[in-house]
């Protein structure tokens, strides 16, 4: 309950005399009333709020048993009163955002008090939490914990970095018994019930948990290490084990580390798996869900603490995983018909020292006990009949030249192979193309086509007389340009907007943005790379916010893991939906964009909101389709989008000042009253 604000001790004790003689005729004497002056006792204005939460029957008596006036006329509601400011909310007077999870949720999980606690939300809510004398219920509500969640808490899995209930005092044991005695409601139960009478506790098998959260027999690799290497959830794979053992699983909120443990992975192995060789029969990680690397990545990030080594590491960003050369192997295990020359050939050919990682730097075994010179007189040697010719060797040369120079000489006139590439190729080897000379347009084939002219280009190997390519070269010029030379052609590659599934035409949100305003266009989330870019030819879809759409609180920026974007004004400063599978309602989602205050450009704070915002969703009082003339007209720009008046629905009444939606027929609402 918020305090009242007073201008001096005479007003305040006018104040509540005024209270008792206004309703209450007889003296209770649980109340805390002065027996001489019939009146509340000195500072009463402080000690009401816990004279409430210790009895709210005894203001019933006076104040009515819905706290709205009862024989003292005096509302709890009141927003103010004689000059004092109250409590407009009713008695409970949450402070302001406390809908919001963050909030009500980490009060609700502290300990147990007069004002936190699952307890204390009982104090209105009931001891059911299904309503009590707030009358509003914490279960099955929508737009709070949800309609089909039956707890005073929110939806499963509750055990998430979101919301997780391991941060929740132990205190709160006994509320928690009112749903999960025995475990019930809970995919986790108890070892073995605890005995009837036993005080309610988190991990004494009267909930969930048994003395540790574990399950009888979990110290057992062949148990909690199968765990851990299952798929990642809430309750498997080597994060869940980080939720009470901590991300490094040095400990935690266990206060049990899982690192240099004898008796269990080993006094001296400062890792959270069994010793080294941890690829035997009885400890393999052979078996483990690939889903697990981004934790494997804390000790193995380009092999580290690993006998095996990528062949190449994996560019910087690249997300962890199993097979792509972040952690300690490159591609995955050979697909079926591997052992076809035109399969593992062509592959080997690539990058030899793929090859290395499991058959050894001597291709004579290694960790995968099978040598190449089984089938070959060494690696590599002549190369296959037939198909290496055309289109094979082309296919291997464009996508890494520097494997060619192995056998061909660093400038492909023979090297070790004795056999120059130019035995075939007209040009010298610095025009044969390879595989940086498409990406690098300014200083490669766009240049040396301009200086050039036509006539090498057109070479019978290469792209043919009419530059519409040949069986030995393979693309048109007219592929990727309009001729001659005159520019790209946008449209070859990704339509405008982009409207396909794979990438560079990956649709994503793009339609939905581009139609919203003339303001977006290309530049407005991909400044800087546009055609004849070194950032439009990388291979990558590089996200450049233009700072024009900076929230009122920062820069815009991306994340490029979960596909997000964050401090863009169009979005209220919110990070937004994931740009691949995100959808926003703008005629119902309006909080997605829109907070309460004044921390963005488009907060909304004035006149009556927080009275209604709480109660009420937006369209209620604002029409989306009066709101659609403006709407999204302005949005490179912080002004507002036309006069916020224009958008109220007809039915409230809004002459400028004042609203009466009572009168336009819109049931539970107020009378005239001022906004």
């Amino acid at each position: 309950m918020s305090s009242i604000k007073f201008s001096g001790t005479t007003l305040l004790l006018s104040v509540l005399a005024l209270l008792l003689f206004s309703g209450c005729s007889k003296q209770n004497s649980k109340s805390v009333l002065d027996p001489d002056t019939g009146t509340h006792v000195a500072n009463w204005y402080v000690d009401h709020r816990a004279a409430y939460k210790n009895s709210t029957s005894d203001c019933s008596e006076c104040h009515g048993t819905d706290l709205k006036g009862g024989t003292s006329a005096v509302s709890c509601y009141s927003a103010d009163y004689n000059g004092m400011t109250c409590h407009a909310n009713g008695p409970t007077s949450h402070p302001t955002n406390w809908a919001s999870a963050d909030i009500h949720g980490a009060s609700a999980k502290s300990a147990p008090s007069s004002t936190t606690g699952f307890s204390a939300c009982q104090t209105c809510h009931g001891s059911d939490f299904s309503g009590g004398l707030s009358l509003k219920s914490c279960l099955n509500t929508a737009g709070c914990h949800g309609a089909t969640v039956n707890a005073p808490h929110s939806p499963a899995p509750w055990r998430g970095a979101g919301r997780t209930h391991i941060t929740t005092d132990t205190g709160n044991a006994a509320t928690c018994a009112l749903c999960h005695t025995n475990g019930a409601n809970s995919t986790v139960k108890p070892s073995t019930p605890a005995p009837a009478g036993t005080a309610a506790g988190c991990f004494n098998n009267t909930l969930c948990h048994s003395t540790v959260g574990h399950a009888v027999g979990w110290s057992s690799p062949d148990v909690h290490g199968a765990s851990a290497k299952s798929a990642p959830s809430s309750t498997a794979g080597f994060s869940s084990c980080q939720i009470c053992h901590g991300s490094d699983f040095s400990g935690g909120i266990a206060l049990t580390s899982c690192l240099n443990t004898a008796g269990c992975h080993g006094a001296t192995v400062n890792a959270p798996h069994s010793p080294a060789p941890w690829r035997s029969a009885t400890r393999t990680h052979t078996t483990t869900n690939t889903g697990n690397a981004v934790t494997c990545a804390l000790c193995h990030t380009n092999g580290a603490n690993s006998s095996v080594q990528p062949s190449t590491p994996a560019p910087a960003g690249t997300a962890a995983g199993c097979f792509n050369n972040t952690l300690c192997h490159a591609a995955i295990g050979h697909p079926v018909g591997w052992s076809a020359a035109n399969q593992h050939g062509t592959a080997a050919e690539l990058d030899f020292s793929v090859c290395k990682t499991c058959h050894g730097q001597d291709y004579k075994g290694g960790i995968a006990t099978t040598t190449c010179y089984s089938c070959h007189n060494g690696p590599g040697l002549d190369h296959p009949a037939a198909a290496w010719v055309v289109p094979d060797h082309k296919t291997a040369a464009l996508t890494d030249n520097v494997v060619c120079q192995k056998c061909h000489g660093t400038d492909y006139l023979g090297g070790g192979s004795h056999r120059a590439c130019n035995s075939c190729h007209m040009e010298n080897q610095t025009k044969v193309h390879m595989l940086a000379w498409y990406p690098d347009v300014q200083t490669n084939h766009r240049a040396y086509a301009l200086a050039n002219g036509t006539t090498k280009c057109a070479n019978i190997y290469c792209h043919g007389a009419a530059l519409t390519g040949v069986s030995l070269s393979g693309p048109s010029c007219s592929t990727c340009h309009t001729w001659p030379f005159t520019g790209g052609v946008c449209g070859t590659c990704h339509g405008i907007p982009p409207t396909g599934t794979s990438f560079p035409n990956t649709a994503g949100s793009h339609t939905a943005h581009t139609v919203l305003s003339t303001t977006i266009v290309c530049s407005t989330c991909h400044l800087g790379a546009g055609s004849g870019t070194s950032l439009h030819q990388n291979g990558t879809a590089d996200v450049i916010l233009d700072t024009t759409y900076s929230a009122k609180t920062g820069t815009p920026g991306f994340n490029t893991a979960a596909n997000t974007c964050s401090r863009v004004s169009c979005h209220g400063g919110q990070t937004t939906p994931s740009w691949l599978t995100g959808v926003i309602n703008v005629n119902t989602q309006c909080t997605v964009c829109h907070a309460s205050g004044t921390t963005q450009y488009n907060s909304y704070n004035s006149g009556e909101h927080s009275l209604h915002v709480s109660r009420f969703a937006c369209t209620v009082c604002h029409d989306t389709t009066k709101l659609a003339v403006n709407h999204f007209t302005k949005l490179n720009t912080s002004v507002m989008e036309g006069p916020a008046s224009a958008t109220i629905v007809t039915a409230i009444g809004y002459n400028g000042t004042s609203c009466n939606p009572s009168a336009g027929g819109l049931t539970g609402c107020h009378s005239s009253h001022t906004w």
